[in-house]
């Protein structure tokens, strides 16, 4: 390299990490501004759902983008934490935030329960096994019928 370009490496690096600040900030504001601006329940909902959505992006981000490993199973997880939070707060009305600490602990079993199995695969074995996790809580989600009414 010769002695410009070694010269310019710092100042474009702190170019990067300004711009980012800035995108981060804007992202900060956005979110702080938005529901001031949308007071409707409508769209304070999707804006609930969108934020949701962003949680679970930057957890397969994590697992498949820093750990390079293929995980399919977020949505049974998700879909775990979402009844047993639900069914605490309707059948047994537990507050909000109680049923929301429940529904991350037994989620977080599940994850422990599963890794039993799944603790030695990798690439393609462990996508299908924990796809099939996601498939098996589906059905059992959609077809225990007498535990959701």
């Amino acid at each position: 390299m010769s002695d410009r370009a070694i010269s310019q490496q710092p100042v474009e690096r702190k170019a990067g990490l300004l711009s980012r600040r800035m995108g981060l900030m804007l992202a900060v504001l956005a979110i702080i501004t938005l529901p001031l601006i949308f007071n409707d329940t409508y769209w304070r909902t999707n804006l609930t759902i969108c934020a949701i959505n962003v949680l679970l992006a930057l957890g397969l981000d994590f697992i498949l983008g820093y750990a390079g490993q293929l995980n399919l199973g977020h949505s049974a997880f998700y879909g775990l934490g979402a009844y047993v939070s639900t069914l605490l707060i309707v059948k047994l009305g537990v507050p909000f935030w109680g049923a929301f600490a429940a529904g991350v602990a037994f989620s977080g079993l599940a994850g422990m329960f599963l890794s039993l199995f799944a603790v030695r695969l990798r690439g393609h074995y462990l996508a299908i096994a924990s796809l099939g996790f996601a498939v098996i809580i589906y059905q059992i989600l959609l077809n225990w019928i007498s535990l959701t009414q």
